[in-house]
């Protein structure tokens, strides 16, 4: 389900557990608005140097166009696009938590429900 404003952004989208059964539970919701922040301030428009100055950072995977922050805490992932890191090769190379410069900037933030 994708969330728009009156004004027509993208607000967040809501992803159930079970495709087409309208009594399932949520598994996610993607956010992409600036207007959504954590109790703490962190949220799309938010850096690198924010997520780490307020929550524990449990894990970075690698993907081949981002890496993903676990941060349990808020049972989210934030994906960082490598090219904020840097990197321009399309692989799954290891990417740690030094690599990552303080300024990059959030390319997704998704909230995860049991």
């Amino acid at each position: 389900f994708v969330v728009y404003s009156k004004e027509g952004e993208h607000l967040l989208t809501i992803v159930p557990k079970q495709q087409n059964d309208s009594t399932s539970t949520i598994e996610s919701i993607q956010l992409f608005s600036k207007n959504y922040k954590t109790d703490k301030g962190v949220g799309m428009s938010s850096t690198f140097k924010e997520i780490m100055d307020n929550y524990h950072v449990n894990k970075v995977e690698s993907t081949f166009t981002t890496a993903v922050l676990f941060v349990d805490e808020l049972d989210a992932t934030i994906a960082i696009d490598k090219k904020e890191l840097g990197i321009k090769d399309f692989g799954v190379q290891k990417v740690t938590l030094e690599q990552i410069p303080d300024l990059a900037k959030i390319k997704t933030f998704t909230i995860w429900f049991d």
